[in-house]
């Protein structure tokens, strides 16, 4: 199955950074595959950099390392030579709308359109640069993105090629958009790029039997104070709640152009830590609606397809405080993977410790396991090659216990009890059984470590260095 996802703005870009993580805990079933493309003006956003530097530990752990049949980070990623797309790319001018519609020479050939522009936009806007983005202004966003989109661009024409391919040898393309309708860059793309996907499919696929189209809309759920550190035109989170009521009627007349939509935010909007209208200091903190999100796009994808009127998804939860197990979709499911993904990685650390230390005079020779993974197979740990592949597993791994702390940290009216991140912090090996809500005591990692230690390196899947993972995974995965 050929998956297809187009992250638009900060927003669609964290909500990706959630999927991700979900392909690395085997959420999307083994033979999948997933193309992903960014759409952000801004491409210094510290948002659309922490993604853009997950996918890239991502891609290095799963191209690198043959691990077996295991659902651990086996989805391959691909994305084009440019994974982000932004409408300014070409320009040699200063980004704004003034430049982009060539306002000066528009004046003397064609007044009647400069006094529209005129009209439609205050001088602030018209001449505002948008190298940071469209500055929660979707009116700017939209005419901008109406007039740069194209197929010929190198990054579309890929995605559109890709797209033909799948629909002509029949195995179907799914196509997956996340973006936020409160704010500029996903408010302003999600209604352009629906419109431009979704002309493209009827096109290759009249009678829709081989593509569909799909979106998480997300809804306010963060907030800020402008602190006035960064002047000129900029977002009003003040505005979310009106954009977002214009937009859900926009999207209302508009709801038989998708064939399914998911609605997400939160009734108590969390505050962002750090304000910035832009760049690299525009960088959010995870939260839990993202992994909402992220899920969405999971059901997409590993829903059937159905000739039925498009279909609007509805998820409640038992408490108004907090957010438990019951309470994520297809709980069973993701509550086994994710807590796996979590244990291995915790695990992952502690033995990558181990294997940091000297070999020569370490009290590692002795171990078992490292005799039966390293010695026997001939691994030398001492050349390159082997080192970074283990740094990398390592990189990733921080990377996600970061991102689950963080999204149960950030949601701040409610509690989320999914995993007691606080162990995470400062870690003993004693409390490894206590990591899931719900779970108390599983196998304690003094005994798991003692299993791993009698395992032996010709009943794991996989090749060199994969082989340890795969052990590692199965030995310490939730039961």
């Amino acid at each position: 199955m050929n998956c297809y996802v187009i992250g638009i703005g900060g927003t669609g870009a964290k909500c990706i950074e959630a999927l991700i993580h979900l392909c690395a805990a085997g959420l999307l079933p083994l033979g999948s595959k997933l193309f992903i493309l960014f759409v952000d003006p801004d491409r210094a956003n510290g948002s659309l950099g922490q993604t853009r530097a997950t996918l890239q530990a991502y891609q290095q752990c799963q191209q690198g390392i043959d691990k077996g049949n295991i659902p651990l980070l086996n989805i391959p990623i691909e994305t084009g030579s440019n994974e982000v797309w932004s409408p300014f790319s070409d320009m040699k001018q200063r980004p704004s709308l003034e430049n982009i519609f060539q306002y000066s020479s528009m004046q003397d050939s064609r007044p009647d359109l400069a006094n529209l522009l005129n009209v439609l936009y205050i001088p602030n806007e018209r001449k505002t640069d948008l190298d940071v983005g469209f500055r929660g202004h979707p009116s700017i966003g939209a005419a901008v993105l109406a007039t740069t989109v194209q197929w010929q661009d190198p990054e579309w024409n890929l995605f559109r090629q890709k797209l033909r391919a799948d629909v002509r040898v029949g195995s179907g393309a799914r196509v997956f958009l996340f973006g936020s309708i409160f704010g500029g860059t996903g408010a302003a793309g999600l209604p352009t790029l629906l419109k431009l996907i979704g002309r493209e499919l009827k096109t290759i696929d009249p009678q829709g039997k081989h593509s569909q189209i799909g979106a998480s809309l997300l809804l306010p759920y963060f907030t800020f104070v402008d602190d006035g550190s960064e002047p000129g035109l900029g977002a009003n989170s003040e505005n979310f709640l009106l954009n977002t009521k214009a937009a859900l009627k926009y999207y209302g007349q508009q709801i038989t152009a998708f064939d399914k939509v998911y609605l997400l935010g939160d009734d108590v909007p969390s505050q962002v830590n750090t304000f910035s209208k832009g760049g690299e200091r525009q960088k959010n903190n995870s939260h839990i609606v993202e992994l909402y999100a992220g899920l969405a796009a999971i059901d997409f994808f590993t829903g059937s397809k159905t000739q039925r009127e498009p279909e609007c998804n509805f998820i409640a939860r038992k408490s108004r405080d907090k957010i438990e197990w019951d309470d994520i979709p297809n709980s069973n499911e993701f509550k086994e993977k994710l807590a796996s993904l979590v244990r291995f990685s915790v695990a992952y650390r502690e033995y990558h410790q181990a294997l940091r230390q000297p070999i020569k005079t370490g009290k590692i020779l002795y171990k078992t396991w490292y005799q039966r993974f390293f010695l026997k197979p001939q691994i030398d740990l001492t050349k390159d090659i082997a080192k970074i592949q283990l740094y990398q597993i390592r990189d990733y791994c921080e990377l996600f216990l970061d991102w689950l702390t963080q999204i149960h940290q950030y949601c701040q009216s409610k509690k989320v009890e999914l995993f007691r991140v606080e162990i995470l912090q400062n870690f003993r090996k004693s409390e490894f059984g206590n990591l899931v809500y719900g779970l108390e005591n599983i196998n304690e990692m003094e005994m798991l470590n003692r299993h791993f230690n009698d395992l032996k390196w010709e009943n794991c899947e996989g090749l060199s260095l994969g082989k340890f993972i795969n052990g590692l995974y199965k030995t310490y995965k939730l039961p």
